[in-house]
């Protein structure tokens, strides 16, 4: 029975590694994070590029647009994430409008101690679905969760604002790591899920627009050998 157990540990490893290496489809995505000054941008890019740190150390305000590329691996695919983390002050607004047209997604953060930096993501989330398109893949981060005490926006508020308008949303903490993976891998799965969902849509057009390349010679072989009935 021990021996049959390692048998089948064995044959699963094998299995998960074989799936692993077999994964042939590489996407890239581009995305933005977007948020007022202090919000902690800059802190949660930290976190996602190396996750090993437990203290992050004080950050300057981002002066202009950064890229970073993240590979994240999905059951099925390899995505390559390019992150663009962008300056809070409004003087930038122009600049950033060339960038986020580029984009296939965003993640706009806000400080649940800070109202008005929530009152500015909303305002990007009409921003963004008006001047790109309503399909464009948003997550809400309301960072420094761990600041509990001095929350002055609500989870469930911005549950109902996410919800309203078909929106990803979690809360974070980038000094304690909590919820900053997941809500990038969540970000790349609903842009993943869109983007095989267009494919879907495209081959099936392209099946349904397919035509017969000589319809009238085929209709000719047909009568070549159509015999009428005798008993007709």
């Amino acid at each position: 029975m021990l021996s049959l157990w390692f048998k089948l540990v064995e044959y699963v490893s094998k299995t998960i590694m074989g799936r692993s290496s077999s994964i042939n489809k590489v996407s890239r995505f581009d995305v933005m994070l977007l948020g007022d000054s202090g919000v902690g941008k800059t802190s949660l890019l930290m976190r996602i590029m190396d996750e090993k740190s437990i203290e992050l150390k004080k950050t300057s305000n981002t002066t202009g647009p950064e890229q970073v590329i993240k590979t994240i691996v999905l059951p099925d695919a390899y995505i390559r994430l390019n992150i663009c983390d962008t300056p809070g002050p409004e003087r930038f607004i122009h600049l950033l409008r060339t960038y986020y047209k580029n984009c296939q997604g965003a993640i706009l953060v806000y400080d649940i101690q800070n109202r008005k930096s929530f009152e500015r993501v909303q305002d990007w989330v009409f921003t963004l679905r008006e001047e790109i398109s309503s399909e464009f893949v948003i997550a809400l981060a309301g960072n420094k969760m761990d600041m509990e005490n001095n929350r002055h926006v609500s989870k469930e508020e911005a549950i109902q604002f996410a919800t309203a308008h078909n929106c990803l949303f979690l809360e974070t903490s980038a000094k304690s790591n909590e919820n900053v993976s997941y809500t990038f891998k969540a970000l790349v799965l609903a842009l993943h899920n869109q983007q095989e969902e267009r494919n879907k849509v495209a081959k099936n057009q392209v099946s349904s627009n397919e035509v017969d390349p000589d319809p009238e010679g085929r209709q000719n072989e047909q009568r070549r050998y159509f015999f009428p009935c005798s008993i007709c």
